[in-house]
């Protein structure tokens, strides 16, 4: 029903089919479908249907996705119609147009064949690298720019802001960088310094939100949570799924976090002992056939997950 709206909500929007649920629709897709690279503006419509955020509907599909995907993987039910649902999927998920999320894909699909992999993740790593080094070279060389596109709420001008002003912060007592400054109380503090602009409720917009509340100590047991759960798990496809969906959170844990929890829930349970049952599978099924035959019902399947 989510895919539905979605996909009927951008259509409405873009024939200005006229009534008041297209009205509000535009309103929601106009404030938040500005993306800002370099220079220049372009309008991406991005719309979330029944959530607050794109990025959370987002999440949510690329999730359903990675299950479906690990799904077929362990029972071999490689039909037409699962196909056509996984592409469904990967259009939904660019329609909310969420840079996190569509990180998350991207990284799942490079890696998903595990050919020529080191040399995938060097790549990968030295891309990663260079546009760092650009980054930083750029707001090294325009350090006000920065602060005015993040006034502006350029996507990724804020998040730096927040990154940077946390730090100015933690100058004055550096034991905050180790402990941060305590649940949601960080837009507090930058509230107070820019009333005008950012609220109370004002977080990160990133994964450092959790240093923000925690600081480098609760970051590192977050992660060493994750390297945990993610070890936990059994086999290379299980992993690069949970990888891709830890990745898909990195931009915006505090708006995702409920449905990222269960996804590791789903992920922990279902894979790190038993892997997905098979169709033809079944403790019934087995003791019929031994009955019958005297002997199993085919060869022993190892779980592979």
């Amino acid at each position: 029903m989510e895919l539905i709206l979605l996909i009927g909500g951008d259509l409405a929007f873009a024939v200005n089919f006229p009534s008041q649920w297209t009205t509000q629709i535009g309103k929601e897709i106009l404030s938040q479908s500005w993306v800002e690279i370099g220079s220049k503006v372009f309008f991406v419509p991005k719309w979330g249907g029944t959530f607050a955020e794109s990025q959370e509907l987002g999440l949510l599909i690329l999730i359903s996705l990675l299950l479906l995907e690990l799904w077929m993987q362990q029972t071999q039910m490689l039909g037409s119609r699962w196909k056509i649902l996984k592409f469904v999927y990967i259009g939904s998920i660019f329609l909310t147009a969420s840079k996190g999320v569509l990180a998350g894909l991207f990284v799942f699909y490079l890696f998903r064949n595990r050919r020529f992999f080191q040399l995938k993740l060097t790549g990968l790593l030295l891309v990663s690298v260079i546009g760092s080094l650009y980054l930083g070279f750029s707001i090294y060389s325009h350090p006000e720019a920065l602060q005015s596109q993040a006034f502006s709420y350029a996507s990724l001008d804020e998040r730096i802001f927040h990154i940077l002003y946390f730090l100015r912060l933690c100058a004055s007592n550096p034991i905050h960088l180790f402990i941060g400054f305590g649940a949601r109380q960080y837009g507090a503090l930058v509230a107070q310094a820019y009333p005008a602009v950012f609220t109370k409720s004002t977080n990160a917009v990133s994964i450092f939100s959790i240093v923000a509340d925690s600081g480098v100590l609760g970051m590192t047991a977050y992660l060493v949570m994750i390297a945990y759960l993610m070890m936990s798990l059994k086999g290379y496809l299980p992993r690069l799924v949970f990888i891709s969906g830890f990745i898909a959170t990195l931009w915006m844990p505090d708006w995702s976090m409920q449905c990222y929890i269960f996804f590791l829930l789903i992920m922990f349970f279902a894979c790190s002992q038993t892997g997905f049952p098979r169709p033809s599978e079944g403790p019934s099924s087995n003791r019929l056939h031994a009955h019958t035959t005297g002997r199993p019902c085919g060869p022993k399947i190892e779980p592979t997950c």
